[in-house]
């Protein structure tokens, strides 16, 4: 169960970064498997010998989500967008036992309880007023201050995209770079662009994930506070109109209560 539980864990992490607005890091704390990701992503070789076949599993599922995925997720989105979204909503609600075991939210520790409000209203905020409309930044010419303008910004993606609720294809589209990296660079493999867009991720991947597993050590449940607060702010952006409102309560239950099984095993 252990085995098929990461492999799923992967798989909906891979099939997360598909999906515009839906965060991997989520899908992650979803199945339980973030701290775990965070460790190894920070270069913690002593906990990489003690996780190696966890994240061999988690990785092969990830790589069938992306690319076993990618196509049928097209599909679904322009076609039953509203039901795909269900499911997912559905995903993350089923998980909230589990995010607030961690966190000890039943503790009602004040300090605890005003980072996650913090966060849920700071995250719905920045969702009510982000502004869609910037302009693409052209990046067809490199100078330096181009080059030092995609290593930011390539590496605040994968910095954002380890953090569970927040989207780093979001942020890339907020700052105007997501056309110039991604319809641009890497899928025209673009060089010497690629090389500074790949380094700015190991750069972001790294400093993230060690700066999580800092924080996961040292403030284990504020961090889960503020956890539970970015995927409850973040949530009720993908929510979707209940067009066919049996069905989708229905793929609601069942979504939720899978997910809810699988954490209790």
């Amino acid at each position: 169960m252990k085995t098929f539980k990461t492999f799923l864990a992967g798989f909906f992490i891979g099939v997360a970064n598909v999906i515009p607005g839906v965060s991997g890091g989520t899908m992650a704390v979803v199945f339980g498997v973030y701290e775990m990701m965070v460790e190894v992503l920070s270069l913690n070789f002593h906990r990489l010998k003690q996780y190696i076949i966890p994240l061999i599993v988690l990785f092969l599922g990830i790589v069938t989500g992306i690319l076993g995925f990618a196509q049928v997720m097209g599909f679904l989105l322009e076609n039953y967008a509203n039901l795909t979204y269900t499911v997912f909503v559905g995903i993350i609600i089923g998980s909230f036992p589990l995010i607030a075991k961690l966190s000890h939210f039943k503790e009602f520790d004040k300090v605890n309880i005003l980072g996650f409000i913090a966060t849920t209203v700071l995250v719905s905020l920045m969702i009510i007023f982000q502004d869609r409309s910037l302009g693409d930044i052209n990046v067809e010419i490199l100078t330096l201050p181009k080059i030092i303008g995609l290593l930011i910004a390539s590496s605040l993606s994968t910095i954002t995209m380890i953090i569970p609720g927040v989207s780093g294809s979001m942020l890339l589209v907020m700052i105007g770079y997501y056309s110039a990296i991604f319809s641009y660079i890497i899928r025209g493999l673009v060089f010497p662009h690629l090389i500074v867009v790949l380094v700015g991720m190991v750069v972001g991947l790294v400093l993230g994930s060690k700066l999580m597993s800092l924080l996961l050590k040292k403030y284990s449940k504020f961090i889960y506070h503020v956890i539970l607060g970015l995927i409850v702010g973040s949530t009720w952006s993908i929510v979707p109109s209940f067009t066919q409102p049996f069905i989708q309560v229905v793929l609601l239950i069942v979504s939720s209560g899978f997910i809810y099984f699988i954490n209790k095993k």
